[in-house]
């Protein structure tokens, strides 16, 4: 029997995929990238923090407000206006990281786990794909990009959960570059390979049907202890 085990903080309200935000109701969670634009790495981090109740989607919707905590402020300054204008050669996970930790002041755990060292690769991805499973395993959601034979630039997703059979762990995902149906509550789904061994595109892109290969993630790690003059 195959079971699905998804992260902890997801929720329905009025038919619409939320969580709980950094206020504690909940807050939509789906965030759509433009079609011209390479920010999928913006928007899957932006579903990331929503997800672990740092921000909530009004957040983002609104300009200013005179009631934004400080790092608010500074994320929509670093991170939200930006997508304004296109992305055409997308962003960097360590971009993003570094932007997080001058919009949080240093009072968030970020860790970012690739594959590009060739001389290390094997070694590396193993704890890459253990470090997801672990992850979601502990009820948190993962942010990694993906790579496509013969296309230059990679792609941004969210696990929020997943099924394993054997070799397989089939990741359920939040795409921005997609909508979400009303009878679901993922619009990606991605076979990945935990022993890939030496094959080059070991992993599986259901949306695309492609062949594909997952070789970067940031993951958010929640705090042990809780720095009082942030609200979450």
């Amino acid at each position: 029997m195959f079971q699905i085990k998804f992260i902890d903080n997801l929720a329905f309200n009025i038919g619409k995929l939320c969580a709980e935000g950094r206020m504690g109701y909940p807050t939509a969670v789906f965030l759509r990238q433009g079609q011209l634009d390479g920010a999928c790495g913006v928007y899957s981090l932006l579903m990331l923090l929503i997800l672990h109740k740092r921000i909530n989607r009004e957040d983002l919707i609104f300009e200013t407000c005179s009631n934004d905590p400080p790092y608010v402020k500074r994320l929509k300054k670093q991170i939200l206006y930006p997508i304004k204008g296109l992305y055409p050669k997308g962003t960097s996970f360590s971009e993003l990281r570094e932007k997080l930790l001058r919009v949080f002041d240093n009072q968030i755990h970020i860790k970012i786990y690739d594959v590009f060292d060739n001389e290390k690769k094997e070694e590396e991805t193993k704890i890459l794909r253990s470090k997801i499973k672990e992850h979601l395993d502990a009820g948190l959601p993962v942010l990694f990009r993906y790579s496509l034979p013969n296309i230059s630039v990679g792609h941004a997703v969210v696990a929020i959960g997943y099924t394993i059979c054997e070799n397989i762990l089939r990741l359920y995902c939040l795409d921005p570059s997609g909508t979400i149906p009303w009878f679901s509550i993922w619009n990606n789904i991605i076979d990945m390979k935990m022993n890939c061994g030496n094959e080059e595109w070991p992993d599986y892109n259901y949306k695309s049907e492609s062949k594909i290969n997952i070789d970067e993630i940031l993951l958010i790690e929640e705090n042990e202890v809780k720095d009082s003059s942030l609200p979450f």
